[in-house]
């Protein structure tokens, strides 16, 4: 690859020829992905802000789709360049599929913007198994499937090493003009540099290597020494290490516990991957006839995996008696039945083609990515039909609408099934407390599961806090009125998590900190600081009655008691957590959202 500006051009214009469509939707991606981080005005992207004012729908639908549309515009190219054809058949029905995905996919909260990003990039990630399984759809040689995907991975490989470095270089440039110049940068321009250098300058980078003539030979001299050395060297004695510790471990759980442990789930899927890697890896011997052991030691290790899944479905199938189906769940048993469809398709099987094992990666990771048979709609209406099970069993749900009760029975086993189905439908799904029955709450208690079962419920519910004084108390202020006079400007989304915290509100840089119950507001352009005593506010917050144990989320009789007033500007606390607030030596104030008026 030329290293002029010629020929960084040259080498553009050859990747949008032969890609087009696919670059404009790495394109679309970068756009969609920019508006929805500018569409956050307060840069914290989470918590409070995603109900107040979410990502439009539109916004995260166009996002998934590119991302997905990135790889399969590339992948019918491919497919179409392997059956030498020159019609626009297959792309037109990549867009058909596409249109019909986007209204398809399920939309999910987005009360943490950045989980969005990682998600995505995981899935894209997988989506990359779409480019070296096109070509080979309808052609035979696994020798030069396993070439080209060899060529994938280190193409991959530097694409990551070349996007990194560019985004850290230009991060620490813009950093140093910060220090330099006093040139105030938004936190989250960071996080756009990397979705441009990422989205568009990294597919870029990984399509221009794309061969475009399929070797569908591979000889034994063309298997690259190294890979020789890692897979006999490294990969092997790691894994075989690696079984002993699983199977010593998962007997260990058993003997003491009579069942294994929630912690075996990871590693048996680690178990698994591994093991495929190593039977890609080591595959070229398998055509050597003075190489028989590969074959048997591959076999080994997929007879071991099988005991290993055994006891991880186990483990599995109690996670699910807890918690019910959700999409953590939904993918561990997903992977686990791919990954033993895959290891008894390599042994039983005689053509043993790895691309099959590749092939049906991808189809199940798109499959599961949208649709009511999804991870998210699938989760969802299992949640939703657990969760009204249960009201109804207690009474606290009739015709739609909850009930609430004082004083109700409920079991700890019911309560805990109340309390998952609400944060997860709510915080991971997305459903509003109102479209669940609730109606009546604060905002604030409407997007809180534990204010939700003993505002809206009446239930005592103890949880994670049977640990007392463990986790904070939530405090919540519900301002009908507040005098005004004497103000000129309203900062909303003054916001505080453990530590100094700088956001952008209104076009003004805002630090906000708590240091020995002072909480300090800066406007760092204006250079003026304003400084709350916390103090008494908490010790009238000390001597309400409250159940720690049982009601966590508490909403402030008296409002005013948590507007705090200072020479030239007045705070209204909307909601504050404190851990050990009944302990003054070490009650400590974790987050803190407010408003401030400034004169």
């Amino acid at each position: 690859m030329k290293t002029s500006l010629q020929g960084l051009w040259q080498d553009a214009r050859k990747v949008i020829k032969r890609f087009p469509i696919s670059m404009v939707m790495a394109l679309v991606a970068t756009i969609i992905g920019i508006l929805m981080v500018r569409h956050d005005a307060s840069g914290m992207g989470y918590y409070m802000d995603s109900f107040e004012n979410p990502i439009p729908e539109a916004y995260i639908r166009l996002f998934k789709v590119s991302i997905l549309g990135i790889f399969l515009f590339a992948g019918a190219k491919l497919y179409d360049e392997r059956q030498k054809k020159s019609s626009n058949v297959t792309q037109l029905l990549v867009a058909v599929f596409l249109v019909f995905y986007y209204f398809l996919l399920p939309v999910t909260a987005t009360h943490f913007f950045e989980e969005l990003i990682a998600t995505s990039f995981i899935y894209g990630l997988t989506f990359l198994f779409i480019l070296p399984t096109a070509p080979f759809l309808k052609q035979k040689g696994e020798k030069g499937y396993w070439a080209y995907l060899k060529t994938l991975f280190i193409r991959l490989f530097f694409t990551f090493i070349y996007t990194s470095a560019l985004f850290l270089g230009v991060a620490l440039l813009l950093g140093g003009l910060e220090q330099l110049f006093d040139i105030y940068y938004n936190s989250n321009i960071y996080l756009q540099l990397w979705l441009v250098i990422t989205l568009l300058v990294g597919n870029a980078y990984f399509l221009l290597g794309i061969p475009e003539k399929v070797v569908t030979t591979q000889r034994a001299a063309d298997y690259p020494k190294s890979v020789k050395i890692f897979s006999q060297f490294i990969l092997l004695p790691l894994l075989s290490l690696y079984t002993v510790m699983l199977y010593v471990y998962s007997l260990k759980e058993l003997l003491q516990q009579g069942r294994p442990d929630t912690f075996v789930i990871p590693l048996v899927l680690i178990f698994g991957v591994a093991i495929l890697l190593m039977y890609y890896l080591i595959q070229p011997l398998h055509w050597q006839s003075k190489e028989k052991w590969s074959k048997r030691l591959t076999t080994t290790f997929l007879i071991l995996f099988l005991p290993a899944l055994a006891i991880f479905g186990w483990s599995l199938l109690r996670e699910f008696q807890i918690y019910g189906l959700n999409e953590g769940i939904y993918f561990a048993f997903l992977i686990s039945f791919w990954l033993l469809g895959s290891a008894l398709y390599l042994l039983i099987s005689h053509e043993k083609k790895f691309r099959h094992v590749t092939a049906s990666f991808v189809l199940l990771a798109i499959v599961s990515s949208f649709g009511p048979w999804g991870s998210v709609g699938l989760s969802a209406n299992y949640q939703l039909v657990q969760l009204n099970e249960v009201l109804s069993q207690n009474g606290l749900i009739e015709e739609g609408q909850i009930i609430k009760l004082e004083n109700a029975k409920v079991s700890q086993e019911d309560l805990q099934k109340i309390e998952n189905g609400l944060r997860y439908l709510i915080w991971d799904v997305g459903y509003s407390a109102e479209a669940l029955g609730f109606s009546g709450l604060s905002k604030e208690c409407m997007s809180d599961s534990y204010c939700l079962m003993s505002q809206g419920l009446g239930l005592e519910y103890n949880g994670y806090y049977e640990y007392e004084g463990n986790f904070p108390q939530h405090f919540f202020a519900e301002h009908s009125e507040i005098e005004v006079a004497g103000y000129s400007k309203l900062l909303n989304n003054i916001y505080y998590y453990e530590g100094n915290y700088e956001v952008m509100i209104e076009k003004r840089r805002i630090q906000v900190g708590i240091e020995s119950e002072i909480l300090t507001v800066t406007v760092l352009d204006d250079g003026v600081e304003y400084a709350f005593p916390l103090t008494a506010m908490l010790n009238e917050l000390e001597k309400m009655e409250f159940d720690f144990e049982y009601k966590p989320s508490t909403n402030v009789s008296d409002p005013s008691s948590l507007v705090l007033e200072v020479d030239g500007a007045k705070l209204i606390i909307e909601s504050l957590a404190v851990r050990n607030v009944d302990v003054l030596e070490d009650r400590t104030v974790e987050d803190l959202r407010a408003s401030l008026l400034i004169e």
